[in-house]
């Protein structure tokens, strides 16, 4: 069983919670988020999310999702994070942080509600994909222009090859 520690609005950690639990009863908790830029930081790396998964499944988002184990330091997480999901070694510089949720995923019914440490990195070479994902790198503009998942119209990303997605609004995810 996986854990995830809880949070408050101001990112004070509480207690450990079972993820699925988590997810199961929208208990906010720790996450990182990893946006992959190419050398020039003119592409953007986006992945298709595997059908397995408990939230999002088969939507487009940006190239890692994933949660901290308990009492890992966010950016350790997002580095460990990035080598198993994509096999990139490499330094993750921190972007942001946001406190959104909950949403809940109108394929699962689970229930996103996270403090989500969101990081940068550079990819400088082709790579490999964990099975299950497809990773297209997009143009900037586009995905300036349309945010991914939790943050706005997934299938705005990848208009070519995309699954027809349900549209949400800000006010999902607010």
């Amino acid at each position: 069983m996986r854990l995830v520690e809880t949070v408050d609005r101001r990112g004070g950690i509480g207690p450990p919670i079972a993820i699925l639990e988590a997810h199961r009863v929208g208990a906010a908790h720790r996450a990182i988020s990893i946006v992959v830029w190419n050398a020039r930081r003119t592409r953007m790396l986006v992945t298709r999310r595997a059908a397995e998964k408990t939230t999002w499944p088969g939507y487009w988002s940006n190239a890692v999702c994933s949660h901290p184990l308990p009492r890992e330091p966010y950016a350790k997480a997002a580095r460990r994070r990035l080598f198993e999901e994509l096999r990139i070694h490499g330094a993750v510089a921190p972007a942001f942080r946001m406190y959104y949720g909950p949403v809940r995923c109108p394929v699962s019914g689970a229930l996103e509600h996270e403090m989500d440490h969101v990081f940068y990195a550079r990819l400088a070479e082709e790579t490999s994909i964990k099975p299950g994902r497809k990773a297209p790198l997009l143009p900037t503009a586009v995905e300036a222009s349309t945010p991914t998942h939790g943050l706005g119209r997934p299938e705005a990303i990848c208009r070519r090859g995309a699954a027809r997605q349900p549209r949400r609004s800000a006010a999902d995810v607010s």
